[in-house]
């Protein structure tokens, strides 16, 4: 079953690609496959102005770089309001053929909550505006990390769980957007699937004899 094993084994099965390079660009040049690049954004304003290498390449690009900052605190209100659904909204100004967000109360949950980063964001580009002229790079994934300075008390333990629901939040948005492309609909019983998931990792969170609420490495660091 794909996902079960060691992460090198998905590597071997080429299903996983792990880039090696220290450095990674925001967007590939020379993509040659349809490539989505993970924007780690600011949780307060939800926008590109911590992102400088990605401002700078969707600028010159032709986008209105703002624009997707009010594009992504808007879809962040409408996903919050429907919690664990996908929404989205259609060519929501120029560059942008649609944008999808889907929000997870889960993210932070088990340490009050992380405002801002909550909400994962897919902005799909049009044809005649991808990033350096490639067809290849058909979207910008945006999610904004936990910041030590905007949340407050954010330990070692409370990080690491916040990326782990925020991982399993892109890949249902992008799971949920592929049902959506494809024409397939929801599959009700995969979403129950994942409700069981979390309530599993929260109950772990708390009751496991091992776990990072109650081991002392996490909670001194």
């Amino acid at each position: 079953r794909w996902g079960i094993g060691p992460m090198g084994s998905w590597s071997i099965q080429d299903r996983v690609q792990f880039d090696q390079r220290t450095t990674v660009p925001p967007f590939e040049k020379s993509a040659t496959q349809e490539t989505v690049s993970l924007c780690a954004g600011c949780p307060k304003k939800l926008g590109l102005a911590g992102c400088a290498a990605f401002r700078e390449t969707l600028e010159s690009t032709g986008f209105d770089v703002l624009g997707f900052e009010g594009l992504h605190r808007n879809l962040h209100t409408k996903a919050e309001s429907r919690p664990r659904e996908l929404v989205w909204v259609n060519k929501p100004f120029p560059g942008v053929l649609a944008s999808f967000a889907r929000y997870s109360p889960e993210v932070g949950a088990c340490c009050s909550g992380l405002p801002g980063c909550g909400t994962a964001v897919l902005d799909v580009f049009e044809a005649d505006r991808r990033p350096f002229g490639n067809k290849n790079n058909v979207a910008m994934l945006y999610l904004a990390a936990p910041h030590a300075g905007t949340h407050k008390g954010l330990s070692a333990g409370k990080l690491l769980c916040a990326i782990q629901d925020a991982g399993s939040n892109i890949a249902r948005i992008l799971r949920e957007y592929n049902w959506l492309a494809c024409g397939e609909g929801c599959k009700e019983r995969e979403r129950i699937g994942w409700k069981v998931i979390d309530v599993r990792a929260r109950a772990e969170y708390c009751l496991s004899n091992k776990n990072l609420q109650a081991d002392p490495f996490f909670q001194e660091q």
